[in-house]
């Protein structure tokens, strides 16, 4: 969870930031797969690494990194994030 500051008095001026790794999507962070591990998707700074995609659930493989997971893309060994994907949406 968000960790504050000991001076936190008012909830609208809360000094508190993410905690990477806990396993909570949090501001600050564009994912958090509840380690501090690299190479699964989300890296030690709870930034998405190359080659994956990432959202609240968890991290799958993005091969050609159009934003579009290996799992719904047409093409995964090509780049085209404007496609139609697997399931016509």
């Amino acid at each position: 969870g968000l960790k504050c500051m000991d001076d936190c008095v008012d909830v609208d001026d809360l000094d508190c930031e993410a905690t990477c790794g806990d396993g909570a999507l949090e501001p600050g962070e564009a994912c958090d797969d509840g380690n501090d591990e690299a190479a699964d998707g989300c890296d030690e700074d709870c930034e998405v690494e190359p080659g994956w995609w990432c959202d609240a659930e968890g991290c799958v493989p993005d091969a050609d990194d159009d934003g579009v997971p290996d799992s719904a893309d047409n093409c995964p060994a090509e780049a085209n994030p404007d496609q139609e994907d697997a399931d016509d949406n």
